[in-house]
């Protein structure tokens, strides 16, 4: 049997934990790839009769649960305050308010990220 020295086995060691955490981190994201900046896609503003929150139907292609996690890594050093589904024109979506103010619109059927905006101060 080989005999390693106390460097080499430091050094396997970190290298071990490094990759487990980079693989515990893409698991526990549940959604590698979507990360990516916000693109510069608009979306048509709601008007006075879209403005009522309303229930998610049953045939979204994503969940309120999982715009939140869309959002949270796009945006990991921000807290998500609230999750809601929304309709604007034909689009339905989740807007995501988070605590640095920022709302964050996420497409309901494809679970891209369509727009940001900063709120006003109330």
């Amino acid at each position: 049997m080989m005999k390693l020295s106390k460097g080499w086995m430091t050094t396997f060691l970190l290298i071990g934990l490094l990759a487990g955490g980079l693989l515990v981190g893409a698991i526990l994201s549940g959604v590698p790839g979507r990360a990516a900046a916000a693109p510069a896609t608009q979306v048509e503003e709601p008007d006075a009769a879209d403005e009522a929150d309303e229930a998610a139907p049953a045939n979204t292609g994503i969940t309120a649960d999982e715009a939140r996690a869309i959002v949270g890594a796009a945006y990991p050093d921000a807290t998500i305050l609230e999750v809601e589904f929304d309709r604007a024109g034909d689009v339905t979506l989740f807007e995501a308010e988070l605590d640095n103010g920022m709302d964050v619109r996420v497409d309901a059927t494809t679970g891209d990220i369509l727009d940001t905006e900063t709120r006003d101060a109330d």
